[in-house]
């Protein structure tokens, strides 16, 4: 007996939707798993987290960095602070451009306090 090549791929077909149906469910169990995997890690580093009460209460307790009145001749220039774009102003005009108007607006500045 014979079997014609389109009953062949009658009885194949079966076979391919339950292969389908079995990769579709280990899919959807592994991707189950990776979620209760992340969240599981995500509550794990949520309670490994010191406590807010835990940390350094910040408080007067602590001295104060200036020690005494600024006074004007004990100042000093700090080298290499300056931005390099302003640097490259003074190069070109070999001086500082000097003192501007009081109503120009200082847009973009940045003052950085340590």
């Amino acid at each position: 007996m014979e079997i014609a090549p389109s009953s062949l791929v009658f009885a194949l077909q079966p076979i391919t939707k339950i292969a389908d149906v079995e990769s579709m469910k280990l899919l959807r169990s592994f991707i189950r798993v990776m979620l209760l995997a992340a969240l599981g890690m995500a509550v794990a580093a949520a309670f490994a987290a010191p406590p807010i009460s835990a940390l350094p209460a910040t408080s007067s307790a602590t001295t104060p960095r200036v020690q005494g009145p600024v006074e004007d001749a004990e100042r000093v220039v700090l080298h290499g602070n300056t931005h390099p774009l302003i640097q490259a102003a003074q190069n070109q005009s070999g001086t500082d451009l000097g003192a501007v108007e009081d109503s120009l607006p200082a847009g973009r500045m940045l003052l950085l306090l340590t």
